[in-house]
């Protein structure tokens, strides 16, 4: 029994070495590679050395990167655009538990031994932690991906609940849906690893209690037999979605969008579902993610907006009959963006804002997003005035609007002299708020002293700049979502939305491509 222990022990230690020596597609991802990315091999050849070790390894690790040539490739082209598209492509999988074990001799008693003695030896919880519930599934997968004594395989998914617990079936369609659409892709999609985090380990009942605890999407349960207890909404956090610019081949479609708000929400560090989300247009591509904020049960408020191009010509009936279709949802309308920094006409803004106003109902909520270049004056914060200019042609226009929006980049203040780094991205959010303090002090000048503020943007990105790196990124969104949720900005803003949920690679310069919380 001791040689036994010493074995499954020394198995377990070195299974990430042997995860890391694994390629299920060697040579998919192998091709030459194209001119427009000369510094693809260099950078392969870098990670290859180095993923494990860098200080990025985490980062390295939640893209999917486990050592593999063809994960490297994908990571550096999905997520730092250094390399062609390749498809890490693997060969068919066969159903777990068929007894066909071709390359592995020691599978089959391997499985034996751990269906007798899974929950008995001392390392049991080692099985556990790993998936095992005493499935021969279960087992075969764990000794496959931890071990390499069996082959890759998948789990047949029924209704039926092999841990226990009250996490069984069906429910609504909007649950049975997200579990299916999990089940399949839980371990594919970029993010998996948060859902992994979170304890999905491919089985219904680890997605139904994700589902349930993490998005509000399926009813609660329990995977070990006790219920949770319920998650609410966030206070004030939102997020800005879209997905009309990434590269073709790394574009999301609206379901997976949808759902990476849970992905996002365990990124960020908040306890409760986001429920408010902004769009940057409220057609095309903005009108599918409508359709599928709309079908989930936790999102409750859509700010869509009209974009400056589109100021004369949208149809006022087409956000009348979106409001009709979708009446469980509170939609808020911003006219333009950022208008006054891109030399909008200040007519166009107003004519657009009237005709929404007369033609929507009062609980329709309508603002115009400004960004910090109307603010004249920012220091002293209790002195922040509004450039005269905006004065002149927006002043007039505060009074109309349902609230303020400002859009705010303590990020573009980052290498000025006296201005330390952590006063733009530590956990007082020093900057942030200062610059939320003058605009708000600027809005007293002008009367408006009880006029309520929302953040319509605020990020850091992951590139492009000495000063953008992933994760001064990551610190940044985590302390900001928490900033904009505590007391600490109820003077300031009724709600704030990050920037945002997904690069955006097909608009110009690596600082604005690179602004995705994922």
């Amino acid at each position: 029994m001791k040689l036994i222990i010493s074995l499954g022990a020394l198995y377990y230690a070195n299974a990430k070495l042997i995860r890391g020596t694994r390629s299920l597609s060697e040579n998919v991802c192998s091709a030459s590679f194209l001119e427009q990315f000369p510094n693809c091999s260099k950078a392969v050849q870098w990670m290859k050395n180095n993923w494990e070790t860098s200080e990025w390894s985490e980062t390295y690790r939640k893209h999917g990167v486990d050592g593999s040539h063809c994960s490297i490739v994908s990571y550096l082209h999905n997520i730092e655009n250094r390399c062609p598209y390749c498809s890490c492509e693997q060969a068919e999988i066969e159903q777990c538990g068929t007894g066909s074990y071709p390359g592995f001799p020691k599978c089959a008693s391997a499985i034996n031994f751990m269906e007798e003695n899974w929950n008995k030896v001392e390392w049991s919880q080692t099985y556990i932690s790993g998936g095992v519930d005493g499935s021969t599934c279960s087992i075969q997968k764990y000794l496959a991906k931890y071990e390499n004594r069996c082959p890759e395989c998948t789990c047949t998914v029924t209704n039926e609940n092999p841990s226990g617990g009250n996490c069984v079936g069906p429910y609504d369609e909007a649950c049975e849906n997200s579990m299916n659409w999990m089940l399949k892709n839980w371990n594919s999609v970029p993010w998996s690893n948060v859902y992994k985090q979170a304890g999905v380990d491919g089985s219904r009942c680890s997605v139904q209690a994700y589902l349930a605890n993490e998005e509000n999407i399926c009813p609660k349960c329990s995977c070990e037999g006790t219920a949770t207890p319920p998650t609410s909404a966030t206070r004030k956090l939102g997020i800005n979605l879209s997905i009309g610019m990434q590269q073709p081949s790394n574009r999301l479609n609206a379901i997976d969008a949808v759902k990476a708000l849970g992905t996002i929400k365990r990124v960020l560090g908040v306890q409760n579902s986001i429920d408010r989300v902004k769009l940057f247009n409220y057609r095309y591509t903005a009108a599918s993610l409508i359709a599928e904020l709309a079908k989930t049960s936790h999102v409750r408020q859509i700010l869509i907006a009209i974009q400056n191009a589109d100021l004369d010509t949208f149809q006022v009936d087409d956000i009348r009959n979106l409001v009709q279709q979708y009446p469980r949802i509170e939609f808020h309308v911003a006219v333009g963006n950022e208008p006054y920094h891109a030399g909008v006409s200040s007519q166009r803004i107003r004519g657009a804002f009237d005709r929404l106003r007369q033609a929507l109902p009062r609980q329709v909520l309508i603002t115009v997003p400004f960004s910090m270049s109307i603010i004249g004056t920012s220091y002293p914060v209790e002195q922040g005035s509004f450039k005269s200019d905006f004065t002149s042609k927006y002043g007039s226009m505060l009074s109309k609007m349902d609230y303020f929006t400002i859009n705010v980049y303590p990020f573009f203040n980052a290498g000025q002299e006296g201005i330390p780094i952590e006063m733009l991205v530590g956990e007082s959010m020093q900057m942030l708020k200062n610059q939320l303090g003058a605009t708000r002090a600027a809005l007293r000048q002008h009367g408006q002293n009880d006029m309520d503020m929302v953040l319509g943007e605020t990020g850091w990105p992951s590139d492009g700049s000495r000063f953008a790196t992933r994760e001064r990124s990551r610190t940044y969104f985590q302390n900001a979502a928490k900033f904009i949720e505590s007391q600490a900005s109820d003077e300031l803003i009724k709600s704030g939305y990050l920037f945002e949920a997904f690069d955006e690679n097909m608009k110009s310069g690596a600082i604005e491509q690179s602004f995705g919380i994922l």
